[in-house]
C-alpha cells in the first residue's frame, strides 16, 4: 500500500528527521517527499511505501500527530506511467494577485497537467519592488499542445506583464 502524506508543523530543527523516524518506526519507507518552510511552518509532502508496516495508517496518522504534525495520511496508487512531453514552464515578473491562476489556466487550456510547481515572492535589489517566479514542471500529449500552450502563454505575459519561457525538460 502507497500513502500520500502531507505533514506541516511550526519549523524547528529536526522535523524531517522525526516524520521519517516515526515513518519507518511503523514500518514504512518515504520514496519521494519535498520539503519546504512556508512562512514559520514547515511542510513536508511525502509518497511513503506502507507494505511492510506494523500498524495502520490511521495509527501512524495518529503518532504523527502526537509529534506535533498537522496531518493528512491518505491510501494512494502508483501514478500512471510516464509518457507525452515534459515541458518547463517559467514565468517573473511583478507581483500582483492572480498570477498563479491565470498560468495555471492557460496550462488546463493547453490540455496540459502540472506534475510540479514551485513559486516565489522576492523583492528586486535595486528597487526592493516585489517579483514574482513561478516554476513548473507540466506534461503534455504531444507537439501540438505545446504550441497551443506557448501561444496562451504569449497572450498572458502580454496582458500581465510577465517574462515567460517555455521549453522541453532536459533530463540529467
Amino acid at each position: 500500500m502507497l500513502l500520500a502524506i502531507i505533514l506541516t508543523a511550526p519549523d524547528k530543527p529536526g522535523l524531517a528527521e522525526q516524520a521519517a523516524a516515526t515513518i519507518r518506526a511503523a514500518g514504512g519507507n518515504v520514496e519521494t517527499s519535498r520539503m519546504v518552510r512556508l512562512g514559520n511552518e514547515f511542510t513536508m509532502a511525502l509518497l511513503v511505501d506502507f507494505r511492510g508496516a506494523t500498524t495502520t495508517p490511521d495509527a501512524l496518522a495518529a503518532e504523527l500527530q502526537q509529534a506535533g504534525f498537522t496531518t493528512v495520511v491518505k491510501p494512494t496508487t502508483p501514478g500512471p506511467a510516464e509518457d507525452g512531453l515534459r515541458y518547463i514552464v517559467r514565468a517573473i515578473g511583478l507581483d500582483h494577485p492572480g498570477i498563479v491562476a491565470e498560468i495555471s489556466a492557460a496550462i488546463r487550456a493547453a490540455g496540459g497537467n502540472i506534475h510540479s510547481a514551485e513559486t516565489e515572492l522576492v523583492h528586486a535589489p535595486w528597487s526592493g519592488a516585489p517579483s514574482f517566479s513561478f516554476e513548473a514542471e507540466v506534461g503534455l500529449a504531444d507537439a501540438s499542445q505545446a504550441r497551443d500552450l506557448r501561444a496562451l502563454l504569449e497572450e498572458l505575459a502580454e496582458r500581465e506583464h510577465l517574462d515567460i519561457e517555455v521549453g522541453p525538460l532536459r533530463t540529467r
